[in-house]
């Protein structure tokens, strides 16, 4: 629960010190909560100026709410007219808890360095109505009630904020995911903060189809990158399934087992390209895979080791040519 009470500061119409809380106001106002909430476990954060603070936890205190607290919001970027005063910059919360502080959630920090009572929060742009004006002079940056309402409310939770104003604490909680039901009594606050409700509400679709567009047209772009790499991956080893073939302890494995370069496979394997006509002498003999060609055909190219052009005239001094189709190589010639 939230409320921004009235200070008294005279920067509006309503913020007069006779509309200002007093022990019977407070006193009747717990009474109609009392009426209407069945929750057993509440968190109530009000909004008072310093010196409120006393009248507010007496406030909270006698309506049962337990282990009441200040904590303060340090406004680091407030900047007014003025020179012979200070500025209040900072901004004072009593929050008390029901039935008690062990008894309702604290999602905060384990890190005692993360659980000062103080923040630093800035209302940023101030709100305005259809007119252009703005709402509310004493605005509430939403950053409080989006961190408050984090650490002591589950998602979804029923929040109360009395006193909506411009709606700093309304969209405070709901961009934490609660439910928020707003009570505020000045007809052109309550008008101008549903018109920016809806027009907020309005945004966030687009935001979000244009997020789900954008996703979409990712989607497909990965979709035909993806089919290009195959295609690329698919040519790459049909070149690689016909270029290269390991060969271990003097015999021959499959040209299936790919080498991405020549030279010594992680396996101990030495990897052999395979000879192509032309690739004269100096070049792994076409026959055999294993040893340096000395000679090659006049007629195709082929080359071949010495060992292989004795086995050749054994056979009659002929080898098929590696073109195929063109019957037989010449005698090899040194």
């Amino acid at each position: 629960m939230s409320f921004d009470q009235v200070f008294g500061y005279d920067r509006a119409d309503w913020d007069i010190p006779s509309n200002m809380m007093n022990p019977d106001s407070w006193k009747r106002l717990m009474q109609q909560l009392g009426a209407c909430n069945k929750a057993d476990k509440v968190v109530i954060a009000v909004h008072c100026s310093p010196e409120q603070f006393g009248v507010t936890r007496h406030a909270l205190d006698a309506a049962g709410f337990k282990d009441t607290f200040s904590f303060y919001v340090y406004k680091s970027k407030l900047n007014m007219t003025g020179f012979f005063n200070y500025l209040n910059a900072v901004d004072v919360l009593c929050i008390g808890c029901m039935p008690g502080k062990r008894e309702v959630r604290w999602g905060t920090s384990a890190n005692p360095l993360e659980r000062h009572n103080m923040m630093v929060a800035n209302r940023g742009t101030m709100l305005k109505d259809s007119a252009g004006e703005e709402i509310n002079p004493t605005q509430k940056a939403p950053e409080i009630t989006r961190m408050l309402s984090t650490y002591h409310a589950t998602p979804r939770s029923n929040v109360l904020v009395l006193g909506g104003g411009a709606g700093g604490d309304v969209i405070g909680a709901l961009q934490a995911g609660h439910n928020v039901v707003s009570v505020e009594r000045e007809r052109r606050q309550h008008v101008a903060l549903a018109e920016n409700l809806l027009a907020m509400q309005h945004d966030r679709a687009m935001e979000l189809e244009k997020a789900l567009r954008a996703e979409r047209k990712q989607a497909e772009k990965d979709k035909k990158s993806f089919k290009k790499a195959m295609k690329l991956k698919a040519k790459k080893e049909k070149v690689e399934h016909a270029l290269v073939r390991v060969e271990s302890g003097g015999k021959k494995k499959s040209k299936g087992l790919k080498q991405m370069a020549i030279g010594q496979s992680p396996e101990g394997h030495k990897v052999v390209v395979e000879p192509k006509p032309g690739m004269g002498i100096g070049s792994p003999c076409f026959r055999c895979h294993m040893a340096t060609s000395t000679m090659e055909c006049e007629r195709c190219g082929n080359a071949v080791c010495e060992r292989c052009v004795e086995d050749v005239e054994g056979e009659g001094g002929l080898i098929k040519c590696m073109d195929g189709g063109l019957g037989h190589c010449a005698p090899m010639l040194k």
